[in-house]
């Protein structure tokens, strides 16, 4: 009897070896993400859609969280661990080991602060006005006494410098200015405004009025690495680049119903 206790118990004891080792052996990228910007990163309420729970137990979804999860898959890792946090954190939370990489649109960093090669762009920056306001011809100088909302840390609070502009703190509160009848136009990329448009309570029409490519670094999305971890940066570039080969952004954007 005592045989078979000691037994179980070395059974036991290189049952938990094994697993320590294995736990140990697993390969996490923890990538910071904004928390609240459709169609590249949103909550919802389940686990539908390939969503995946945050570092706060929230389900996310959206291109940024199919994209890295693909990324991360092709680099060799064996999980992707989301934390949320702005822009304005997103240096302090690299230079503090908080995260391995922050996904976002081009923003200024310092240089200890180095980016992969772009690997998605909106196409356009878009105007977005009241149905039966909407001229074929307007431009931004046509509007530039009216109420222009942009939001906060996007390109457009960078680059539209009209005195009356206002810098919407989030998502949600931009989607519902024009219901609350706080803005007459809204300037953000053609992905967002597709959005705003879609689940707005009164009927919108928009324009694009600035067509973008890579060239124009404001519209091209990023990882962030520390300069220190430039090994990181290369394995992701590779990835990228095999991921664009695969053609892997359509099959994204089929998943994806912001898309659609």
């Amino acid at each position: 009897m005592k045989k078979l206790v000691s037994f179980v118990y070395i059974l036991c004891f290189c049952f938990l070896l094994f697993s320590c080792s294995k736990q140990q052996n697993i390969r996490t990228l923890t990538v910071g993400i904004e928390e609240n910007l459709p169609p590249y990163s949103y909550y919802q309420s389940d686990d539908s859609n390939g969503s995946v729970k945050a570092s706060d137990y929230r389900y996310l979804n959206g291109f940024y969280v199919k994209f890295v999860s693909l990324i991360a898959e092709k680099a060799g890792y064996d999980k992707v661990e989301f934390k949320t946090c702005e822009i304005e954190n997103a240096v302090e939370n690299l230079q503090n080991g908080l995260i391995d990489c922050f996904v976002s649109k081009n923003f200024s960093v310092n240089q200890n602060i180095i980016k992969s090669n772009s690997f998605f762009y909106s196409n356009s920056a878009t105007l977005v006005l009241r149905a039966g306001s909407y001229d074929p011809s307007y431009s931004l100088d046509d509007i530039k006494n009216s109420r222009i909302s942009v939001l906060k840390n996007s390109p457009e609070e960078k680059n539209i410098v009209y005195d009356n502009v206002k810098i919407i703190n989030g998502f949600d509160e931009i989607k519902n200015c024009f219901d609350k009848n706080e803005c007459d136009a809204i300037v953000c990329d053609s992905n967002v405004a597709r959005i705003i448009r879609s689940q707005s309570e009164i009927p919108l029409e928009y324009k694009n009025y600035v067509s973008y490519n890579c060239e124009n670094d404001d519209y091209c999305h990023y990882f962030y690495v520390l300069k220190s971890n430039s090994s990181l940066i290369d394995i992701l570039n590779l990835s990228i680049a095999e991921f664009t080969l695969d053609k892997g952004y359509k099959m994204i954007e089929k998943e994806i119903d912001y898309f659609k």
